[in-house]
């Protein structure tokens, strides 16, 4: 088996130009990570076999018929969670850190799972006591832009949805948090491995060895638009001690109990 990588570096306009080059190339399956990357590719082939790792809304934003019967060339696995995950993240948030007052929620608008979230994120927070001020952005600049604002006026924490400019920044997101000694929940990982405090949502390298199971479906003869999309079974919670230290927050018992992995 033969392997191409081809990576954008979170530039967008380069995505149509790898994904040529990919179908050029007669590679037998595309593994495309997030929607803009497979849209690239549906754009460049009709044919090729796609599958995601993970998407947002696959059926909502178009990219698929439907969970249970994708049709097309595209199938995979979602992201796709119950709303109610939005008000578990504040709630851990508030049990690691119960202080906090006013907490910013940064997310992004476009992505189709995201609104309900918030909604009850936003009753959480009320019955917590806790005031949520909402960030909505599209793109790295503004990314760096709020950042600037919080480095003036920081809140007591906040709260991120993962996308890829925040993704792209995570680092700087999270030297931000410690300068302010300020505690940060986020829905992806990769975020606490960049020196964010805590994490919960869908396990992304989960869904990365499951993504492995359905190319080798493929490869075996498969049809992409005869296999359902996936949603997430597989949730994580996982904190940073180095970043909880820093923070002066000493990790309550109950959080390092559930937590399915604790970053020394």
């Amino acid at each position: 088996m033969i392997i191409e990588y081809r990576a954008a570096d979170w530039d967008r306009e380069k995505l149509p130009f790898l994904a040529e080059e990919l179908v050029e190339r007669q590679v037998d399956v595309i593994v495309a990570v997030a929607e803009a990357s497979v849209n690239a590719v549906r754009s460049a082939s009709s044919s090729i076999p796609i599958v995601m790792p993970f998407s947002g809304d696959p059926a909502g934003s178009g990219l698929v018929t439907s969970l249970a019967h994708p049709s097309g060339n595209v199938t995979g696995l979602s992201l796709d969670v119950t709303p109610e995950i939005g008000g578990k993240m504040l709630q851990l948030l508030k049990e690691t850190a119960p202080k906090i007052r006013t907490v910013t929620l940064w997310w992004k608008s476009r992505f189709a799972s995201y609104p309900e979230q918030v909604r009850h994120m936003q009753a959480s927070a009320h019955r917590l006591g806790v005031r949520l001020n909402e960030i909505k952005e599209h793109s790295l600049q503004e990314v760096e832009a709020e950042l600037a604002a919080i480095d003036r006026h920081p809140p007591h924490a906040l709260v991120v949805m993962a996308d890829p400019p925040t993704s792209a920044a995570r680092e700087l997101i999270a030297a931000t948090a410690r300068k302010h000694r300020m505690p940060t929940m986020f829905s992806q990982r990769l975020y606490v491995d960049a020196g964010g405090l805590i994490s919960y949502g869908p396990s992304l390298t989960h869904n990365f060895r499951r993504a492995a199971v359905y190319v080798a479906k493929i490869l075996k003869g498969a049809n992409p638009a005869d296999l359902p999309i996936e949603q997430p079974t597989k949730f994580e919670l996982v904190v940073n001690l180095t970043t909880a230290k820093a923070l002066g927050i000493t990790l309550p018992p109950g959080i390092l109990v559930r937590a399915d992995e604790v970053i020394p």
